[in-house]
């Protein structure tokens, strides 16, 4: 059975609530794999590669009778294997260079991250919200950055001079 805890924290302009399920380690089923799609669309692993890649030289009936099962299989492709093999995260970065409590308590902010969202997706990229620690103001964006967690960074508020272009600049990444 699933656990749930509320942790709720009382901001002067807002209520914050964060849920953590925490659930007892089960074992997950196996991954749906290219290898189980060629051998129930009777077909070589490297045709269903071929396929879901888009490769033009591929019989429309083949490309039909794979992602049929594919469909069937309700086969999702493993964004880190791709990641991997493309050498991306496949993610971008906001970093907002103010403190949570300011990012949350804005009201643009929701339909701000939205519409960030929406427009990634649709380019199949995920999204990596940073935002200042009061500390060390450049301590997260660095780390993002220097990690190489996102292929991209929008930078939100830029400022004349701003120190964050030249820590891109350090990594040998444009602006």
């Amino acid at each position: 059975a699933k656990r749930i805890i509320y942790y709720c924290k009382l901001h002067p302009n807002a209520l914050r609530c964060i849920q953590m399920a925490v659930a007892p380690k089960q074992p997950v089923d196996s991954p749906i794999t290219t290898y189980m799609i060629a051998e129930r669309a009777g077909v070589h692993q490297s045709t269903v590669s071929r396929v879901l890649s888009g490769h033009p030289k591929i019989p429309e009936k083949t490309v039909r009778k794979v992602m049929r099962v594919c469909r069937e299989l309700n086969y999702v492709p493993n964004v880190l294997a791709k990641g991997f093999r493309d050498r991306r995260a496949y993610t971008l970065a906001l970093h907002i260079p103010f403190s949570a409590e300011t990012v949350f308590s804005d009201p643009f902010v929701p339909a701000f991250l939205h519409g960030i969202r929406e427009e990634a997706s649709k380019h199949e990229y995920g999204l990596l919200l940073s935002y200042v620690d009061p500390d060390d103001p450049n301590v997260s964006f660095a780390n993002i950055v220097k990690s190489r967690r996102a292929d991209g960074m929008i930078i939100a508020s830029l400022r004349d001079h701003d120190e964050r272009i030249g820590i891109l600049a350090e990594e040998g990444i444009t602006a």
